[in-house]
């Protein structure tokens, strides 16, 4: 789910919770407790990042992905979004 944020995708908990045959609740938990400190948007019923007001560092992105386990194979998406949000700034 992190990963398919950090790409840019636009996420329903339906489709989530089909994909990973999971209940919707437990999508939703992991919503609000494993990334509430991303700034993840919810509108029309899909999950999203925006970084439109958010004011994030490339060490806040890494140091995210190593607590949540997934530096090893979304570091490089990391870096690249980086680079989007300082060359928009």
């Amino acid at each position: 789910m992190i990963e398919l944020l950090f790409c840019g995708e636009k996420l329903s908990i339906a489709e989530l919770s089909e994909e990973f045959n999971v209940s919707a609740r437990t999508i939703r938990r992991d919503l609000k407790q494993r990334i509430a400190h991303l700034p993840v948007v919810c509108e029309n019923g899909f999950y999203f990042l925006d970084y439109t007001n958010y004011n994030i560092k490339k060490y806040d992105l890494i140091k995210f992905s190593k607590k949540s386990g997934i530096l090893d194979s979304i570091q490089m998406i990391i870096m690249l979004i980086y680079k989007t949000i300082t060359q928009s700034k």
